[in-house]
């Protein structure tokens, strides 16, 4: 049965699943195959906030899916965004999959614009400011700024050998959890307590993926074996 744009098929259990829309699949992947002919390395971004039911740190499937295909369409490194958390790595068939790198530069609480949607959600009119939106954090006890995960990511870099990508080295970051508004959301390295626990959890994230990630010195190596 359709509905709101939903289908809904009788199941043993209840359950969220999600895949590509095939005529956008179809699209995008030619546009990779294009840039495969014209490119010595290709990187696939996206923007996606959707997670698995029941977690924001776990990639939806229809992201998972694209992730692939855009591997076998000629990607070589896939990076996802959007969800403001990490998210797990995968090796893909020798290419690298960062399902979600969290933030680097976070700062959307001071810029002078914000979408009219996000002030129509407060009852909010076109005289508010970002500052009037944000006051809604509960002098930052709810939203963005109570939560420590939106504060912590990595650096990713990638090293190409023979035109394959051979090795991931992965750098923790904090941006200022707690800090006064104008002073958080600068990318700065991770102290050893905070860079062990930021690996660590992409440790626990990427295991489902069959990736490891081992740490030295404060900073975490994926090998790519081909």
């Amino acid at each position: 049965m359709s509905f709101l744009n939903q289908t809904f098929e009788l199941g043993d259990t209840p359950a969220v699943v999600t895949e590509p829309d095939p005529s956008d699949l179809k699209g995008l992947t030619e546009a990779i195959r294009d840039a495969r002919r014209m490119a010595d390395y290709v990187v696939v971004s996206i923007h996606s906030h959707e997670g698995a039911p029941g977690s924001r740190e776990v990639p939806a499937q229809f992201l998972v899916d694209f992730a692939h295909a855009t591997v076998e369409a000629g990607a070589d490194v896939f990076v996802g965004h959007g969800p403001h958390v990490l998210r797990g790595i995968e090796i893909y068939k020798g290419k690298v999959i960062f399902y979600s790198l969290a933030n680097f530069v976070f700062q959307n609480e001071a810029v002078t614009r914000l979408p009219a949607d996000l002030y129509q959600q407060y009852d909010l009119g076109p005289e508010a400011s970002p500052a009037d939106l944000y006051a809604r954090s509960d002098h930052n006890r709810r939203g963005f700024a109570a939560d420590p995960l939106y504060w912590e990511s990595v650096v990713a870099r990638v090293t190409f050998r023979g035109g394959h990508p051979a090795e991931v080295r992965l750098t923790p970051i904090t941006l200022g959890f707690g800090r006064s508004r104008w002073q958080r959301g600068r990318p700065e390295s991770a102290e050893p307590e905070t860079s062990a626990r930021i690996l660590g959890r992409l440790q626990k994230l990427s295991q489902p993926f069959g990736t490891k990630i081992e740490v030295q010195d404060g900073r975490g190596i994926i090998t790519i074996e081909r």
